[in-house]
């Protein structure tokens, strides 16, 4: 695939090891399948994400001078590992104002397997900040992750998620439709091109002010993470 699944080889190892030890996931081996080659909608870049990065900003109203960014493709078993142990850690820090969060999506893992699932992914995200429910989707989308890599969703499923982090009415038509459409495809295409020129090792990638969240804080637990990233803020 030309990129490591995780913060550096490293670094996904030992989350997984951790958790995996601990109970909290099962994982296995996975073989890709071809590149799906099928055709797939253009789309555009959303307006509500930055145009210059494609990052988009959780609390953009945060008085908070410091960001946070967090590289993330909606296939990576690490990426759902990260946001399982370290999501309600990442919340904290935007409560009390110590970093703006902005979440930056990448597809990379769509060039090993059929089915488009990261970009689907992602445009069904936009979607869902389109519909006022960006953040809740994002945490359910990782949460509802298929066991294995590569399944990924069908529309069908995508769209039920909305449902039920409370896309409702007419609303939910347009949510529905933007999903069917592929309106926003293009956010993915375009922010994984920043991946890659980025050299970005693999997902989910953590920096705060471009510098990359040590493994061995990782290794201690969101109390080390947060202390971490509120003394690298106050820098």
């Amino acid at each position: 695939m030309g990129k490591k699944i995780g913060i550096g080889f490293v670094g996904a190892v030992m989350l997984f090891v951790i958790l995996y030890g601990a109970g909290i996931i099962n994982f296995g081996g996975s073989t890709p399948n071809p590149t799906d080659s099928s055709s797939v909608p253009v789309g555009v870049v959303p307006a509500f994400v930055d145009q210059v990065d494609a990052g988009w900003v959780l609390n953009p109203d945060s008085p908070a001078t410091k960001e946070m960014q967090i590289w993330e493709d909606p296939q990576c078993p690490a990426c759902a590992v990260f946001e399982k142990s370290f999501g309600a850690a990442v919340k904290k820090l935007m409560a009390d104002n110590v970093v703006k969060v902005k979440l930056r999506p990448t597809t990379f893992l769509d060039r090993g397997y059929a089915g488009r699932h990261s970009a689907r992914g992602v445009n069904a995200w936009a979607c869902a900040i389109e519909a006022g429910v960006g953040e809740a989707y994002h945490d359910f989308m990782y949460q509802n992750q298929p066991a294995k890599e590569g399944d990924g969703w069908t529309d069908d499923q995508l769209k039920s998620f909305g449902s039920q982090v409370g896309v409702t009415g007419d609303t939910k038509a347009t949510f529905e439709t933007c999903i069917a459409d592929g309106t926003y495809y293009k956010w993915g295409v375009e922010s994984t091109k920043m991946f890659d020129d980025m050299a970005i090792p693999g997902t989910p990638h953590i920096t705060v002010e471009g510098v990359e969240v040590p493994t061995d804080v990782l290794q201690q637990g969101p109390a080390a993470f947060i202390a971490w990233v509120t003394a690298q803020a106050a820098k």
